[in-house]
């Protein structure tokens, strides 16, 4: 059936030219063998013209003109001049008209009406009766106006064969009767059987024959088949347009009303300010709904589309700009992080607008996205808040709620330049204070110190100093407790109260920095106040193998001190600063010395 509806007017031409090709076939056999051959070559042509026939029709048109004119080609074949020239002119005439003019038209346009219409005419040599049935066929066709002049064309040939003066009128309405066929709208081109009738009525007057009104009949039929099938086909085509739209728009309510609830469920509870188009389209859609079933033509449908898609639109802008500002604040809150030294990966913005049913799908791996670089966020800005207290003692509460507009507060909260200003203080001051200990790692430590003064605040420059002083605290912790265990050997020695008042400094700046819950930079600025006593320990200690060496040298001269009452210190080779020393370990003895110039002077006791 499909088939039919396609391609009517093909099948009706090859319908056509089937049966005039085995006319032609039966009686140009005719002519040339008997009646039993004749009908076995009409039946043989009729079959093969279904899938030849545009072949054949030229073919069989020109053996027609042949067998014709039969006389006139064996003539001129053995060379009689005596032919008039009318005759040849004639011969010429009916070979362009019927033969040429249909072939180009078949080879142009791809359309067998002009073979149609010069068949039928050659026709009328052989059976005239059903030549006229097929006389209007060729320009029959509701098809494009320049293949119905086409088809007419071959019917001139008649004027150069006939009487001229009877066949001008006719001839003329058949002009109009193919034009008027080929317009293509509506049933209009019908009207083409009226100037088709008058040609009609003036060629049977002309030719004498009847049965050319039966050709009218077939005429009408061929124009108003198409037509009939066409509407048939157009009304089937608006029935399954119709449910086919009404059913894709049904589908597209159900699937817009099924995001609806995915976005409130998802979106809408966290961006309350789509909540009211979302419930204003969920009404619109209701009401499409009910037009929907209303309707009963494709008018109602598109005008119902047109809303919904309309609705749907309006809806994607909206819901796609909500996508955008939430990137948009996200991006700038990344930024925000980004003066602390926070680098999260920015947003990228979509490149095309997202379609109303992957909204869903594209929010929840956007929110899983910011979510994820908000824990991250969150845990580097709690490190910090860490940091803070061990190092300065600037006490703050932890993040617990992981949302952009929280951290945003928390992070206003903190005085940065604050921050960075107390943190640059006690690096400088921690790098004093490395520079009086004499350490393998002074360099590396010294160096880092120096470095985190030049940088800008951020939380990598915390985390480093945390680290740097954190090390710190354990190397003077290690330095300090070596210093006190050589104060101690000292004062064993030596019974003077500096020693025995830096001995108690040490061990209160060990204690403060064995105090867990400290900061690093309190430590470091006790130990920075007492720097000056630190270094004059530190000097103890570094010539403590001197001092001992001393109270040695002390024990070795004592006879000669106790012979002489003195010790001349240019003598013995004893520099004056060690002289405090020398008389401690005398008094310790229970001898009273003291210093006269370069010389120690001893009183011994009287019970001695």
């Amino acid at each position: 059936m499909s088939f039919l509806i396609n391609n009517v007017n093909e099948l009706v031409k090859k319908v056509i030219i089937m049966i005039i090709n085995g006319l032609l076939t039966f009686y140009l056999s005719l002519h040339l063998t008997n009646l039993n051959f004749s009908y076995i070559m009409f039946g043989l042509v009729l079959a093969i013209s279904f899938l030849v026939g545009e072949i054949l029709m030229p073919l069989l048109i020109g053996g027609s003109i042949i067998i014709e004119n039969l006389s006139v080609f064996q003539s001129l074949l053995s060379g009689n001049v005596s032919i008039s020239t009318t005759l040849i002119e004639k011969i010429l005439i009916i070979i362009v008209f019927l033969l040429i003019v249909p072939i180009i038209h078949l080879a142009v346009r791809k359309n067998s009406r002009g073979l149609i219409s010069a068949s039928s005419l050659i026709l009328q040599y052989f059976n005239p009766t059903y030549s006229f049935i097929f006389y209007f066929s060729g320009i029959s066709f509701n098809e494009n106006y320049i293949d119905g002049i086409l088809s007419f064309l071959p019917f001139i040939y008649l004027l150069f064969n006939y009487n001229i003066h009877n066949l001008i009128v006719p001839l003329i309405f058949l002009l109009i009767a193919s034009i008027i066929y080929s317009y293509n709208k509506h049933f209009y081109s019908i009207i083409g059987v009226f100037p088709l009738a008058i040609s009609a009525y003036y060629l049977s007057t002309t030719f004498g024959i009847s049965t050319i009104y039966y050709g009218i009949i077939l005429s009408a039929v061929i124009n108003v088949i198409d037509k009939v099938i066409n509407t048939t086909k157009n009304i089937k085509e608006n029935k399954e347009a119709f449910f086919a739209l009404k059913n894709k728009i049904t589908e597209e309510i159900k699937n817009i009303t099924t995001a609806l609830y995915s976005i409130k469920s998802d979106i809408g509870k966290e961006r309350s300010d789509i909540i009211k188009l979302l419930d204003t389209t969920q009404t619109s859609l209701s009401s499409l709904q009910n037009k929907l079933n209303e309707c009963n033509n494709l008018k109602c449908l598109n005008e119902i589309n047109d809303e919904l898609n309309n609705s749907k639109r309006i809806l994607t802008i909206e819901i796609n700009n909500v996508l955008f500002d939430l990137i948009r604040e996200y991006n700038d809150f990344t930024l925000e992080l980004k003066k602390i030294g926070v680098n999260l990966t920015e947003l990228e913005y979509p490149k095309e607008e997202i379609k109303i049913e992957e909204i869903v799908n594209f929010y929840r791996q956007l929110k899983q996205t910011i979510e994820s670089n908000l824990i991250l966020a969150t845990n580097i800005i709690n490190n910090m808040i860490e940091n803070l207290s061990k190092d300065l003692g600037i006490m703050q509460d932890k993040i617990t709620i992981i949302n952009m507009n929280f951290i945003s507060s928390k992070l206003n909260g903190i005085d940065v330049s604050l921050i960075d200003k107390k943190l640059n203080s006690c690096t400088s001051k921690a790098l004093e204070v490395v520079s009086v200990f004499g350490n393998e790692e002074d360099y590396e430590l010294k160096k880092s110190l120096a470095d985190l003064s030049l940088q800008q605040f951020t939380v990598s420059k915390l985390n480093n100093a945390t680290k740097i002083l954190e090390k710190i605290n354990n190397i003077f912790l290690v330095d300090l407790s070596a210093l006190n265990n050589s104060l101690k050997a000292l004062s064993s020695i030596y019974n003077l109260p500096e020693i025995d008042n830096l001995t108690n400094l040490i061990n209160i700046e060990i204690q403060t920095l064995q105090t867990p819950d400290m900061p690093y930079c309190e430590k470091i600025s006790r130990l920075y106040n007492s720097i000056s006593e630190i270094k004059e320990a530190i000097e103890l200690a570094n010539n403590k193998d001197t001092l001992t060496q001393l109270s040695e040298l002390v024990e070795t001269l004592l006879p000669q001190i106790l012979e002489t009452g003195e010790v001349n210190l240019d003598e013995v080779g004893i520099n004056d600063k060690y002289v405090n020393f020398i008389i401690a370990l005398l008094n310790k003895k229970g001898f009273n010395a003291k210093v006269e110039g370069n010389k120690i002077l001893l009183k011994i006791n009287s019970k001695e």
